[in-house]
């Protein structure tokens, strides 16, 4: 259980349901927020309270409830954080985060790792990426931000 939906519990006491759907605790949990006192709300973590802004967001424009995020760390996937609905993240991160790593790579270097990976980019996307990127580790280096990174 994650720590947010254990705060909300403990507050609005809103169990689940056995056999109820997870949406239908989600709605409960939102209601009884609604009924707290300006005190009980103000107690709340900060992550509560955005996450039931955004529940009470959703609910307005007639959307399901996104559910407490996973407490557990990312999956990785040769080397790559999976996101939680297990797609990794985007190609321009995992670019930074190759040049990171070893800031000489090249562009084909970096084409072919990405489509190892399974992304499809184009060489002109990924020369952008690659010469934006070293252009603001250039910067942070000479601002004395940067250490240990050979450009």
């Amino acid at each position: 259980m994650h720590a947010i939906e254990a705060e909300l519990q403990k507050v609005t006491k809103v169990m689940p349901k056995s056999g109820a759907a997870r949406d239908s605790y989600l709605r409960d949990i939102i209601a009884a927020v609604q009924d707290l006192t300006d005190q009980q709300w103000g107690s709340l973590s900060t992550e509560a309270q955005h996450w039931v802004n955004s529940g009470t967001r959703a609910l307005k424009a007639k959307k399901s409830i996104a559910d407490f995020p996973s407490d557990d760390p990312p999956k990785k996937v040769d080397g790559v954080p999976q996101k939680s609905d297990d797609k990794p993240v985007g190609a321009q991160t995992v670019i930074k985060r190759m040049l990171i790593k070893e800031p000489g790579l090249t562009v084909d270097d970096l084409c072919g790792r990405l489509e190892k990976q399974g992304y499809k980019t184009s060489r002109l996307a990924v020369s952008t990426m690659r010469s934006d990127f070293r252009h603001s580790l250039k910067i942070l280096k000479e601002e004395g931000k940067l250490k240990g990174i050979e450009l």
